[in-house]
């Protein structure tokens, strides 16, 4: 009975209650935090934050890299109506929006704690984030080391970074070498020290450097790595580089005969005279040789191969094997290949002497074309063609006749073509010239006389052009100086007092005048002039003639004005507004 009458009052004092809704601006007030983040620009990200970000939690921690100076705060609140401020030692963010962006903080000891806050309606919430730095990295070794010579592969094979000794040889041709040393831990510092320290570089995480090795003796090259934390850890390598040889005998010596596309026997046969003196024999009609010295590329340095002829010499230096083309002459031709050893002063020479045979030559030359001839300034040459069938001249002889073919000079054309030159002759006469083509013991008939030929130098300089004004224009009369050839041609040039050009005109000719017109009687104008002929222009422009201004068209007056007197009448007529 008892337990039924407590239910029905209930029932009756929940019938009694009414249900009120809580206004919205009498809401809990939000204090919590969506994001929080904390970075460092010694970081590749973010840090990670410990506990990670939840509502309830208001005390977390990170752990800031070692080199760290500064952090970075990101929060966000999660009411958009909510403050933030936040502090960190002398370092503050002031209360602003409901979200803060890298906001920087000062951190310059071992931990600090940033505290930021959160207010919403009244209501102040506290997160604090306890930041420590990460104690100096200990890593103090390397991840890779090479040696390569130049051309060459790495000198240290199987590297470890637990090893710290290596030891490596170089051939002597090896000169600079490319040292790259790469860190396991990019905070670790790297110094290269090449023999006993007098080259010290510091390099970067990974990075290169180059040094020529001393010849005959070992070189110490140290890599030194410190970590962070102050260790130290040397890798040492030893590097010899071999001495120079001091071997200068080449393995084969070769003659080939361009002419009959074939080799050349040497007698005796080459390697078998120990006092490397050789000889061979060319045939007559030989144009050329070429001698090719081969060896091991590593045995010597350089060779040099000497050509010598009646006197003239042709030599070639050469580190590979690169042949001498020799053009031989009749006789004794003696050629000498000088190889030097590695240490640049041990040699060794080999003497070839190549004998050609004299050319027998039993019949006579066919008569030679007419030569071209080509004018200068007092001169000619004279030009010879090969001769269209065998057997080929030697040399030309060529004749020069005045118009009158009375023989004037001569001269000698060597070869089985080409050209020769006679000077001192006269310019404006007309001459022609002969061949004759020559061999060892013939001579051609004469050919045809060439077409005639006359000297010319450059054209006289003109004189100071006249000039006389016309109706807009301006007729200019030119002579030559006579202090050249004769001109064929007279060039006129207009120019405004001011240089500027105003039109031109040509004579034809040796001096006459011409005439520029479209120009403005109220401008002045000078004139000079140019004289050419075949050759070319006169060496300089003639003098400037004196100003002048072209005549103009009056225009009609105006209106006169008539006063009569005494048996008589006055005409006044005002002056012309414009025109000449």
């Amino acid at each position: 009975m008892m337990k039924s009458q407590i239910r029905a009052a209930v029932a009756a004092l929940l019938a009694m209650m009414v249900l009120v809704p809580i206004d919205a601006a009498h809401a809990a007030p939000d204090t919590t935090l969506k994001q929080l983040t904390i970075s460092a620009p010694t970081s590749s990200g973010t840090l990670t934050l410990t506990p990670t970000l939840d509502n309830v939690t208001t005390t977390y921690a990170v752990t800031v890299p070692y080199v760290t100076s500064s952090v970075y705060l990101t929060a966000a609140a999660t009411s958009d109506t909510a403050t933030l401020g936040a502090s960190m030692g002398a370092s503050s963010y002031t209360p602003g929006t409901s979200s803060a962006t890298s906001v920087p903080f000062s951190f310059t000891d071992s931990s600090s704690v940033l505290t930021i806050s959160v207010t919403s309606d009244s209501t102040t919430a506290t997160y604090t984030v306890n930041i420590s730095r990460a104690s100096p990295s200990a890593v103090n070794t390397l991840s890779a080391l090479t040696f390569i010579p130049a051309g060459g592969t790495n000198l240290i094979s199987g590297f470890s970074a637990d090893t710290s000794t290596y030891t490596a040889s170089v051939a002597y041709p090896s000169a600079l070498m490319t040292v790259t040393a790469t860190k396991t831990d990019p905070s670790s510092t790297v110094e290269i020290g090449v023999n006993s320290g007098t080259d010290i570089r510091t390099l970067p995480a990974t990075s290169t450097t180059t040094f020529t090795p001393v010849v005959g003796s070992s070189n110490v090259i140290t890599v030194k790595v410190t970590s962070q934390s102050g260790v130290l850890k040397t890798y040492t390598v030893t590097i010899t580089r071999a001495a120079p040889l001091s071997l200068s005998t080449i393995d084969t010596l070769t003659i080939y005969n361009v002419t009959t596309a074939s080799n050349v026997s040497l007698s005796p046969v080459f390697g078998t005279n120990a006092l490397n003196t050789y000889s061979a024999d060319l045939v007559a009609n030989t144009d050329s040789v070429t001698v090719t010295p081969a060896f091991n590329p590593t045995k010597f340095a350089t060779y040099e191969i000497i050509g010598s002829r009646a006197g003239e010499t042709t030599t070639i230096s050469s580190a590979a094997n690169t042949p001498l083309r020799f053009v031989p002459l009749t006789g004794e031709n003696v050629v000498v290949v000088k190889a030097t050893a590695q240490d640049g002063t041990t040699s060794t020479n080999y003497t070839i002497t190549l004998r050609k045979a004299a050319t027998v030559i039993s019949t006579t030359p066919v008569t030679p074309a007419a030569p071209t001839v080509i004018a200068g300034d007092r001169s000619v040459t004279i030009f010879a063609d090969a001769l269209p069938t065998a057997p080929a001249a030697t040399s030309f002889t060529a004749r020069l006749y005045n118009s009158n073919l009375v023989f004037i000079n001569s001269c000698v054309i060597t070869g089985a073509s080409g050209s020769c030159s006679i000077s001192s002759l006269t310019n404006g006469t007309t001459y022609y010239a002969t061949l004759v083509a020559n061999n060892s013991s013939y001579q051609s008939a004469v050919s045809n006389y060439s077409a005639g030929s006359t000297p010319t130098a450059l054209p006289s300089v003109p004189n100071k052009p006249t000039v006389t004004a016309g109706v807009g224009s301006v007729t200019i009369a030119v002579t030559n100086s006579g202090l050249g050839s004769v001109p064929t041609r007279i060039d006129v040039a207009a120019y405004t007092s001011t240089n500027v050009a105003a039109g031109n005109c040509f004579i034809t000719g040796a001096s006459g005048s011409c005439v520029i017109s479209g120009l403005s009687s109220s401008v002045q104008y000078k004139f000079d002039a140019i004289s050419s002929n075949a050759l070319g222009a006169s060496a300089t422009r003639s003098p400037m003639s004196d100003l002048i201004s072209p005549i103009g068209v009056p225009i009609a007056p105006v209106k006169p004005i008539a006063v009569a007197g005494n048996q008589e009448v006055t005409i006044t007529v005002s002056a012309l507004a414009s025109g000449s």
